[in-house]
């Protein structure tokens, strides 16, 4: 079986070996969890799996807080003023993902090359902006064909994704 990482993984260890390592695990125990995940490639660090990891104390407690303001940014909802007494109100997401692209190199032969900025922005002030607004909207289009191809072999989602096609 050939393994690969999905596009855009930020793993540098061969996806074939880690993947075949987790497959043993996997068979061997009948389920994956992360939590026994992280103890397996903590006890065998240098193993596909274990190098996939930063065992530096230091540098792994910055990357997990890192990854807490993501999560923060994300969950955050907020309720406009006309929801705020309404009890079923789910909210809305106050930050949203908005990308912009700043050219770095001016090259008559290759094109011009971009530095793609990426912050979170307050979603009333990101949606007035017209420019704003058609980044969060293509991030949005870009989500659902990772959602379409992720689950593309689910029938009882034909009515969903011909939706999307509508889109």
């Amino acid at each position: 079986m050939k393994i690969g990482w999905k596009r855009g993984s930020r793993v540098s260890q061969p996806a074939q070996d880690v993947g075949e390592q987790l497959l043993e695990i996997y068979r061997k125990e009948g389920v994956l969890r992360p939590e026994r995940v992280r103890e397996i490639a903590k006890r065998k660090k240098r193993s596909p799996l274990g190098k996939c990891y930063n065992w530096d104390k230091d540098a792994a407690a910055d990357a997990h807080w890192l990854e807490r303001s993501y999560y923060i940014l994300r969950s955050l909802i907020y309720y406009p003023e006309s929801e705020e007494e309404d009890e079923e109100a789910e909210g809305l997401r106050m930050f949203v993902v908005v990308e912009s692209f700043t050219p770095i190199e001016d090259d008559i032969e290759d094109g011009v090359e971009y530095e793609v900025d990426t912050a979170y922005e307050f979603v009333e002030d990101a949606m007035a902006d017209p420019e704003k607004r058609t980044s969060v909207l293509n991030r949005a289009l870009k989500e659902l064909r990772a959602f379409r191809k992720k689950y593309k072999d689910l029938k009882e989602l034909a009515g969903v994704f011909e939706a999307m096609d509508e889109i």
